[in-house]
């Protein structure tokens, strides 16, 4: 699998010569169209918080119609955030500290990251990963909080996208039931109706019609690969690199081995900034429990099905299950590519 990761890391445009407005709005066209890295760190950060909360990301927002919520507005206005000031990214200063520099012995340095805001008539993009981040940075909101309201506004597009993508063609009964039980509250029937659908999606992925084929089989084989839960978070871009750099700093390893460690960045881009969302939340959904003992993830599929979760039935398990499923349609490209047998 890791050869795949190569072809998929080769997939990805490199930075255009000129300057160009034409950014990829889906993680297909990230494999055609050059995604700035301004972008894709803010994207990276905003990923962090939601693994940090248990949700996948959310990439249902309609592209030419940007929504986020009242909430979310109010919460913007409240900071003095209004009149289209949004969120930036970070920006990165380094100022004199005490202790030298562990690779440039006699440059003391630390660096303090910045908030900055840029004025613009619409959000635009990825713009709205910016919300999470300010949520957390200021504490006036939760992530619940905020992605309740950004389904809620972007339902009829995430609706009409589920229904028209080819690979789900045949299951339009079944959709319409998923729907109707999340419309009517009844969100236990809703989560359990995801279930077979998410496994219908995966044997498609794999091209087989195999039942053994199922969310657990995508995370043996990228275990197989070497990538155990605790390594997921290296396929975010940069992601590495400030791991072994807070690991430098620390003094748990080198600055010889910091380099040595730092060139092994995947490069995957918004790709893997995606398909480590959906990783980390795949392995706490399919986590294996074996008896009713230990304490479950209340949206664990494993639980549930055995009756050992009690609790599941609420509007926000709905919205991550179906959040989940949208990342793994948005996905279709780049999972062929990495469970490639050829």
């Amino acid at each position: 699998m890791r050869v795949n990761l190569e072809k998929l890391k080769k997939s990805i445009p490199k930075k255009p010569a000129t300057y160009t407005p034409d950014f990829p709005v889906s993680i297909a066209e990230s494999l055609q169209k050059y995604l700035r890295q301004r972008t894709i760190s803010v994207m990276r950060s905003a990923c962090w918080i939601y693994d940090s909360a248990n949700w996948p990301l959310p990439l249902y927002v309609d592209p030419e119609n940007i929504k986020i919520g009242y909430l979310n507005e109010i919460m913007f206005q409240k900071l003095g955030m209004n009149d289209f000031k949004y969120f930036d990214s970070f920006d990165s200063l380094q100022v004199a500290r005490n202790e030298p520099h562990p690779i440039k012995p006699g440059v003391g340095a630390k660096i303090v990251w910045l908030l900055r805001y840029r004025k613009r008539k619409k959000l635009q993009y990825y713009d709205w990963m910016i919300v999470p981040i300010i949520c957390r940075f200021f504490k006036v909101n939760n992530l619940d909080d905020f992605n309740l309201q950004l389904f809620d506004v972007n339902s009829n597009y995430f609706r009409t996208k589920i229904f028209i993508n080819p690979i789900l063609k045949n299951k339009y009964s079944l959709l319409q039931e998923i729907f109707d039980s999340f419309q009517k509250k009844n969100y236990a029937s809703c989560i359990c109706t995801l279930y077979p659908l998410l496994d219908f999606i995966t044997r498609d992925y794999f091209e087989t019609k195999k039942f053994s084929k199922d969310i657990s089989m995508v995370n043996a084989v990228f275990k197989a690969a070497g990538f155990e839960f605790a390594d997921i978070d290296n396929l975010k871009p940069g992601a590495p690199t400030k791991k072994y750099y807070d690991m430098l700093f620390a003094k748990k390893i080198s600055p010889k081995a910091w380099e040595e460690l730092a060139e092994q960045e995947y490069g995957l881009g918004f790709p893997g900034v995606a398909l480590s969302s959906f990783l980390h939340f795949s392995y706490k959904y399919y986590e294996y429990y074996r008896s009713e003992s230990i304490q479950t993830n209340f949206l664990n599929r494993h639980a549930i099905i055995h009756g050992a979760s009690n609790q599941y039935g609420t509007k926000i398990n709905a919205v991550k299950l179906l959040t989940y499923l949208y990342l793994m349609l948005e996905l279709e490209p780049v999972l062929k590519i990495v469970f490639s047998e050829r």
